[in-house]
C-alpha cells in the first residue's frame, strides 16, 4: 500500500503547482465594448458604402473577422450592377469566393477570377493573378502554359505575383518560392515596385525561415526611408520574426519605425504599415488606431482605406487578447484534485486482495458500473471532439445513433452471455481456451498497443487543446502538465483498485453531465431565450444530409450508423475495460443491465454534446472577438468549448467545468491503467515471465499501474506529429486496433473451424488494412470506415485461411491413411 506521506508530499506539490499557475490570472479585456462596436460600424459603414476597393478591403476584413452579415448579398448586387466594370469586377469576385459557403458557386467566383488571368489582353489581368495568389490558388492548376510563360519572362508585377499563387501548387514549391521571393527583396538591382511586392507576398505566405528572414530584416536596415518599398519591406521582415528568435536591438528599431509611418500622413506605405500592425500589433498601439477612426473615417469623406486598415488592426488586436483562469478557478480545480486523492486513500484501506483490485470483489452494483463504463467511454476526446464535430460538419455523426437499439441488442444477447459463461479475470482467456495461447498473446498486444495509443492521446488532446485553450502556457511545458496529470491518477488508481476507479467514475460523471448542461443555461442566458440560438435551418457549412452508404465520403448518415455499430460491438466484445466491468457483475442480466445503463448515457450525453456544440456555434458567431486571430470559426472548431469555459463562464465556474475536462481525461485514463495492468500481469507475466511473478501480486499490480502511465506519458509526446482534426484522429489513431482486437473474438466464438494460424492471419491483415485506410485512404475508404473495412478484411481472411487450413489438415490426414 502506497505511503501516506508520499501521497501528501505528491498532493502538495501538485496544489502548489496549480496555485501558482492561476495568481496571476484575470479576464481583463482591452479593447472595450465601445471602441469594438464603434470599428465594425466603420467597417460596415464601408461596405454600404460608394467606394470600390476599399468596400472589397473592409468586406474581406468583416469576412475574416466574423462579421458576415450581409456581405454576400451586397456584392451579389455589386455583381449584378457592376460585374462588367475592368479592375473592380476583381475585387467583387474575390469577395464573393470567400463569402460564398456553397463549394460550387465558390468555384464559379474563382472560375471567373481564372478566365482573366489566362487572358493576356484583359487589362485588368495583373488583379486577376494577385487576387488568386490571396486565395491560396496556383495558377498552375488553371493554365500552365500561361503561368511558365509568364514565369519565364521579365521580372515585373505580373511575374511577382504569378510568382506568389505558385507558391500552392506544392509544400517544396512553397519553400522555393519564398527563397525566390526574399532573394528578390535582396538585390538591389530589381525595380523597387518589384522588390516592394516580393515584401508584400512574403507577408502574406508568412513561416518564411530563418535564412529568408535574415534577408528581410538586412534589407529593411539597409532601406532608405524614402524608398517606396521601405514600409513594405519593414512590415513584413517584423510580421515574419521567426517564434524561436530573441528580440535584438535592429528588430526594436525596426518596429518604431513601422509605427512612425503608420502614425505620420502622407508617408508612403502607410496603409501596409499599419496592415502589419494589424499582425503584430497589441494594446500599446490601440490609442493610434482609434485615432484613426475617429479623426479620418467616413465622415470626412477622406483617408477611408486608412480608417479600414485601422479598424482591421483593432479587431485583430482584440482577437489575440489573452484570457486565463483567476486564482479561485484554480482553487477549484485543487479542491477537485484532493477529492480524487482522497477517494482512492479511502479505498486503498478496504483493498485485500488481487480480485478485490481488479474486478472490486464481483460485487458492485449495475448503476455503479454503468455509470463507470458511460465514463469510460465517453472521455476527454468525447467531450471535446462531439461539440467540435457538431460545429464543423452538423448533425450527420449523431443522426446515426439511430443504430442504438441494434447495438444493444446484439451485445446483451450474444456477445455478453460468452464472457459470463466463465469465471475468468481477464476477457482473453477465452481466447487461449479456444485458439491456444499465440492468439491470446496477440490479443493482448493489440489491446494494449490501442491502450497505450488511446491514453496518450487523451494526455495530449486534454493537455494541447483544452488546457492550452484554458491556460495561458508555454507549449514547451506541457509535458510536465502531462506528467502532473497522470501522476495524480496513477496515485488514486494504484491506491484503491477498481472500486476507486468505479467510485470516482460516478463523481466524474456528474460533473461532466454537469459541465455540458451548465454551458447550455449560460448561452441561454447570453441569448436571453431557450431556442433562439438555435439554427432555423441546414447550416451551408455543415457536411450535406446524405442518407446513403458510401466508403468515398466522410459523413453520410448510413456511414455513421455503420462506424458506430462496429465501433460499440467490436468494443463491447473485446476490449478489456469493458468485458472486466461486466465481470465485475453477479450474472448475465445484471451485466446486460450495466450495459443498457452505459448504452442510455451515452445516448444522452452525446446528445447533450451536440447541442453544446450548437451553442458554441451560436455563441461565437455573436461574439467573434474571442476566436483565435488568423483562423475561421470552421478551422477551431475543436478549441471551442475549453474557450468558452475561460471567456464565457463567470469566475469559479469556469474552474468547475475545466475540473470536468480534466475528471473526463482522469476516469478514462484510470481505467486504461487498472484494465492494461490486468492484461499485463495475467496474460504476459503470468503466461510468459513466471519467475517474475511476486509473492505480494496486489502491490506488483500497483507497480505496473505505475510502468503503463510512465510509458503512456513518453507516447504522447509523440501524438503532435498526427495530422488531422480531433475526430479523425481519435478513429486514425486511438481506434486503429479496435476491429482487428475483435475480429480475433469472432474467430472464437462464431467460428468453429477457425484455427490458431487462421485467425491470427485474419488479425495481422485487418491491421493491415486499418493502417491503410487511416493513412492512405487506400481504395478510397473515408474515416468512417475504417474500422467497418479493417473488421470486413480480418473476418473474411480469417474464415478463409482457417477453411484452407482444415482442407489442407483434411487432405493430409487422407492421403497419409
Amino acid at each position: 500500500m502506497m505511503n501516506g506521506r508520499k501521497s501528501v508530499f505528491y498532493l502538495f506539490i501538485i496544489i502548489s503547482f496549480l496555485l501558482l499557475s492561476g495568481c496571476n490570472s484575470s479576464k481583463k479585456r482591452f479593447v472595450s465594448d465601445t471602441l469594438r462596436e464603434e470599428t465594425v460600424n466603420n467597417l460596415q459603414s464601408v461596405l454600404y458604402g460608394n467606394s470600390r476597393w476599399e468596400k472589397v478591403h473592409a468586406a474581406e476584413f468583416l469576412l475574416n473577422l466574423g462579421y458576415a452579415n450581409n456581405v454576400y448579398d451586397i456584392f451579389i448586387e455589386e455583381e449584378k450592377q457592376k460585374g462588367d466594370e475592368y479592375y473592380y469586377r476583381i475585387g467583387i469576385w474575390r469577395v464573393l469566393a470567400q463569402a460564398s459557403l456553397n463549394p460550387e458557386e465558390k468555384q464559379q467566383w474563382l472560375d471567373s477570377i481564372a478566365k482573366v488571368f489566362k487572358n493576356p489582353k484583359s487589362p485588368d489581368q495583373i488583379h486577376a493573378t494577385e487576387s488568386l495568389a490571396k486565395l491560396g490558388v496556383s495558377p498552375y492548376t488553371i493554365s500552365a502554359e500561361t503561368t511558365d510563360s509568364i514565369l519565364n519572362g521579365t521580372h515585373n508585377i505580373l511575374w511577382i505575383y504569378t510568382l506568389w499563387g505558385s507558391a500552392y501548387t506544392s509544400v517544396m514549391e512553397m519553400s522555393d518560392v519564398k527563397t525566390k521571393l526574399a532573394n528578390v527583396v535582396a538585390q538591389k538591382n530589381e525595380p523597387t515596385k518589384v522588390r516592394r511586392l516580393a515584401a508584400y507576398a512574403l507577408r502574406n505566405l508568412k513561416e518564411i525561415g530563418t535564412l529568408n528572414w535574415d534577408l528581410l530584416i538586412n534589407a529593411a536596415c539597409n532601406e532608405p526611408d524614402s524608398s517606396l518599398a521601405y514600409s513594405y519591406i519593414l512590415s513584413s521582415a517584423l510580421v515574419n520574426i521567426p517564434k524561436d528568435s530573441i528580440l535584438s536591438k535592429r528588430v526594436q528599431n525596426c518596429r518604431v519605425e513601422l509605427e512612425k509611418i503608420a502614425g505620420t500622413p502622407g508617408i508612403p506605405g502607410r496603409y501596409e504599415a499599419l496592415s502589419a500592425l494589424g499582425e503584430i500589433g497589441d494594446n500599446e498601439h490601440l490609442p493610434l488606431l482609434s485615432s484613426l477612426i475617429e479623426n479620418h473615417g467616413i465622415k470626412l469623406g477622406n483617408n477611408i482605406d486608412f480608417s479600414v486598415a485601422a479598424s482591421n488592426a483593432i479587431l485583430r488586436i482584440d482577437r489575440r487578447q489573452k484570457y486565463t483562469l483567476t486564482g479561485i478557478d484554480w482553487g477549484v480545480i485543487a479542491l477537485f484534485a484532493i477529492g480524487m486523492l482522497l477517494v482512492g486513500w479511502y479505498y486503498s484501506r478496504k483493498t485485500k486482495n488481487t480480485e478485490d483490485y481488479l474486478l472490486g470483489g464481483r460485487k458492485m452494483k449495475p448503476m455503479a458500473v454503468g455509470l463507470s463504463l458511460f465514463a469510460t467511454m465517453i472521455s476527454s476526446l468525447s467531450y471535446l471532439s462531439y461539440p467540435g464535430e457538431m460545429i464543423k460538419n452538423g448533425p450527420v455523426f449523431f443522426i446515426g445513433m439511430l443504430i442504438f437499439p441494434l447495438v444493444y441488442y446484439i451485445v446483451g444477447w450474444f456477445l455478453i452471455p460468452k464472457f459470463m459463461e466463465m469465471k475468468v479475470t481477464s476477457a482473453y482467456e477465452l481466447l487461449e481456451k479456444k485458439l491456444g495461447l499465440s492468439v491470446r498473446i496477440l490479443a493482448s498486444f493489440f489491446f494494449l498497443t490501442l491502450r497505450f495509443l488511446w491514453m496518450a492521446t487523451i494526455i495530449y488532446m486534454t493537455i494541447n487543446i483544452a488546457l492550452t485553450t484554458i491556460v495561458d502556457v508555454s507549449p514547451s511545458y506541457t509535458p510536465f502538465i502531462s506528467i502532473l496529470l497522470m501522476l495524480l491518477t496513477i496515485l488514486y488508481t494504484s491506491m484503491g483498485g477498481f472500486k476507486a476507479v468505479v467510485t470516482t467514475d460516478v463523481i466524474q460523471s456528474v460533473v461532466l453531465w454537469g459541465g455540458a448542461f451548465f454551458t447550455i443555461v449560460v448561452v441561454i442566458m447570453h441569448f436571453h431565450s431557450f431556442t433562439s440560438w438555435l439554427p432555423d435551418h441546414y447550416l451551408a457549412h455543415w457536411s450535406p444530409l446524405k442518407w446513403g452508404v458510401d466508403i468515398q465520403e466522410r459523413s453520410t448518415v448510413g456511414n455513421a450508423m455503420i462506424m458506430l455499430l462496429v465501433w460499440f460491438i467490436c468494443t463491447n466484445g473485446s476490449d478489456q475495460m469493458a468485458v472486466q466491468r461486466y465481470l465485475s457483475t453477479k450474472d448475465v442480466q445484471a451485466a446486460r443491465r450495466t450495459f443498457g445503463i452505459s448504452l442510455i448515457a451515452t445516448f444522452i450525453v452525446k446528445i447533450f454534446l451536440a447541442v453544446v456544440g450548437l451553442a458554441m456555434l451560436a455563441y461565437f458567431i455573436d461574439n467573434p472577438h474571442f476566436l483565435i486571430d488568423g483562423q475561421t470559426l470552421t478551422e477551431q472548431a475543436d478549441k471551442l468549448f475549453p474557450k468558452f469555459i475561460l471567456v464565457g463562464l463567470p469566475i469559479g465556474i469556469s474552474g468547475l467545468v475545466a475540473s470536468g475536462i480534466l475528471a473526463a481525461a482522469m476516469s478514462s485514463l484510470s481505467s486504461g491503467l487498472n484494465s492494461s495492468s490486468s492484461v499485463i500481469n495475467e496474460d504476459i507475466i503470468k503466461r510468459l515471465a513466471p519467475r517474475y511473478v511476486s509473492s505480494d501480486p496486489l502491490k506488483q499490480v500497483k507497480k505496473i499501474s505505475v510502468f503503463v502511465g510512465i510509458i503512456a506519458i513518453l507516447i504522447s509526446l509523440a501524438i503532435g506529429n498526427v495530422q488531422g482534426n480531433m475526430l479523425d484522429i481519435v478513429i486514425k489513431v486511438v481506434n486503429l486496433f479496435v476491429a482487428p482486437l475483435f475480429v480475433l473474438f469472432v474467430m472464437a466464438i462464431f467460428v468453429p473451424f477457425a484455427t490458431s494460424k487462421g485467425t491470427v492471419i485474419g488479425g495481422l491483415l485487418s491491421v493491415a488494412m486499418a493502417v491503410s485506410a487511416a493513412f492512405w485512404e487506400f481504395m478510397g475508404v473515408k474515416v468512417l470506415w475504417i474500422m467497418p473495412s479493417a473488421l470486413i478484411v480480418g473476418i473474411i481472411a480469417g474464415v478463409v485461411a482457417s477453411g484452407v487450413e482444415k482442407v489442407i489438415l483434411k487432405i493430409r490426414i487422407h492421403y497419409g491413411n
